[in-house]
């Protein structure tokens, strides 16, 4: 059996300003109704992130991508995902948004492949979750 080594990605920031991507917001009800709603992985229903750390990158809260095997993924980008852990070297390849290089995000329970963590060159991290592996507890607040 492989062990794989976790790690937590260096430099989650606690806000983007200087990156260029900006907060996820629909109105005002929306924000107030979605700040502080969990997002658990849908395996073991650790919490991954909240919906206040949506985030618009490349004009966009979500997008639909797809890997060089032709795999296609339904993602959100989040600005902070704290239960989730990065695995992996960094690379540049088929990255999905230019300029930044991506490293596997695993949840940080059970090790299921959540999505990526995304960096740019100025060291700016966010991270795309595949939305159908979240699930949206409206009860449990990180």
């Amino acid at each position: 059996m492989t062990q794989v080594v976790l790690r937590n990605p260096v430099g989650l920031p606690t806000g983007l300003p200087e990156s260029g991507l900006t907060p996820h917001h629909q109105s005002d009800a929306w924000t107030q109704s979605m700040q502080r709603r969990a997002l658990l992985c849908v395996r073991c229903q650790w919490p991954i992130t909240d919906a206040a750390q949506r985030i618009a990158v490349a004009g966009d809260h979500e997008h639909t991508v797809f890997n060089p095997h032709g795999v296609v993924f339904h993602i959100g980008c989040f600005g902070v995902a704290s239960g989730c852990v990065g695995v992996g070297e960094w690379s540049g390849e088929f990255s999905w948004f230019r300029g930044h290089v991506w490293q596997i995000a695993l949840c940080g329970r059970c090790q299921w492949h959540l999505g990526w963590f995304f960096r740019e060159q100025l060291g700016a991290v966010f991270v795309g979750l595949i939305l159908n592996r979240l699930l949206e507890n409206k009860e449990q607040q990180l």
